[in-house]
């Protein structure tokens, strides 16, 4: 992606006066804002780890190493906050070809308060910044790095990332994920709304509820694992990934579907009770497996799916998503490859991973044959070497054992 159509989108994204002067150095020290009882905040970079803590201070505190905050009153943002996020369409590359996404809009609820003033951020490398618990919207860009947040409870918030990894611990509230290649890692959360949506990323959930939400992806894989949902719309689908939904508690009445792939029903598939949520899980080439609890420890989920409790556990231990730049055979497949769920009585096979930074080459031609009946190659003999006396009229020695 371009420079100038980065600051484009970004702009488009909030519609905050962004064009404004940044400050021309970035100071040494952290920086703080005071701000209203529902500010905004805006932090984006391209090649950075942001990370967003909640306190309980009426202010906006920005930490990092040329990290660059700009404080915009109410006056000026209060007409200017959109009604809906405009999403580029996206596109890129996989082990199993060209991957896109299409355009779309992520419609805004009523933010909370009358006045919101805000604070932006622009910062490369770590940038650690601290928002008010009754923050109303917060929006975090990242071209290659990270995304944390966590305690962020209540409001709406937008994270976009083009490669890395999303983290979001103790969210609630309404919001709108994107992580092309990577990981997005969601626990112990609650969503009143949630749309996500990757290329190759997997989307793992772990102990999260969800009330509305939408996960969508070309390539990777999606595990709710002991979840819960509440009445409302819940669907789950990956075009070449596998689907794993486990409900720790309460109830839901699933609709699976496959086209290619296989539908691994331990859950029991539609409840009796007509109360139940409704859960879609629909994948075209994967499988999708339905079960009751955790998948690390459901023996049956781990019998068809053994990838999927790895991808749990480094989901669960922040393990890099970048892989080696190379891997030779029999490595374990990579962040954006599903894996395949063997068949019945059949070991999982690994296949190595192709990268998307490797350069294909076309294999080198074998060498030619030598023709039949030719003749060797005449070989000049080399002289002899010159033979002491001594040494000539020495024993002979042993040869070595």
């Amino acid at each position: 992606m371009s420079a100038r159509r980065w600051r484009l989108l970004s702009a488009a994204t909030v519609a905050l006066p962004l064009a404004l002067a940044w400050p021309h150095a970035a100071p040494a020290d952290p920086e703080t804002f005071a701000v209203g009882g529902s500010p905004v905040v805006v932090v984006q970079g391209g090649n950075a780890d942001i990370t967003v803590h909640t306190w309980n201070r009426q202010q906006v505190e920005v930490d990092g190493d040329g990290a660059v905050a700009r404080y915009v009153p109410a006056g000026v943002v209060g007409s200017r906050l959109p009604a809906k996020i405009p999403i580029w369409a996206e596109s890129g590359q996989s082990a199993r070809g060209d991957v896109s996404l299409p355009p779309e809009s992520f419609v805004l609820p009523s933010l909370a308060g009358q006045a919101h003033d805000a604070v932006t951020v622009h910062g490369d490398g770590a940038t650690t910044v601290m928002i008010p618990q009754n923050t109303a919207f917060v929006v975090a860009r990242v071209g290659r790095g990270s995304i944390a947040m966590d305690g962020y409870r209540g409001g709406t918030f937008v994270t976009i990332l083009r490669r890395g990894q999303i983290r979001l611990d103790n969210v609630a509230g309404t919001g709108f994920v994107q992580v092309l290649h990577g990981r997005l890692t969601a626990q112990n959360s609650s969503f009143e709304r949630l749309r996500v949506r990757s290329l190759t990323a997997n989307l793992v959930f772990s102990n999260c509820d969800a009330r509305q939400i939408q996960a969508t992806s070309v390539n990777g894989n999606i595990l709710f694992d002991n979840g819960s949902f509440q009445p409302g719309l819940a669907r789950f689908e990956s075009q070449r990934g596998n689907v794993a939904l486990g409900v720790g508690s309460g109830s839901a009445s699933f609709g699976a579907h496959s086209t290619q792939g296989r539908v691994l029903d331990g859950y029991g598939g539609r409840t009796a009770d007509p109360s139940a949520p409704v859960v879609t899980a629909t994948s075209q080439t994967g499988n999708v497996i339905l079960y009751r609890g955790s998948a690390r420890d459901n023996l049956q989920v781990l019998q068809q799916w053994p990838q999927g409790r790895g991808i749990l556990y480094r989901a669960q231990t922040n393990a890099p998503v970048e892989g080696p730049r190379s891997a030779g055979p029999g490595a374990p497949p990579r962040y954006g490859q599903p894996a395949a769920i063997p068949p019945p009585n059949q070991a999982p096979v690994y296949r190595a991973p192709v990268y998307r930074e490797q350069v294909e080459r076309a294999p080198e031609p074998a060498p030619r044959p030598p023709a039949p009946h030719a003749a060797p190659p005449a070989q000049h003999a080399a002289p002899p070497a010159p033979v002491h006396r001594a040494a000539a009229n020495a024993p002979p020695r042993r040869p070595p054992l």
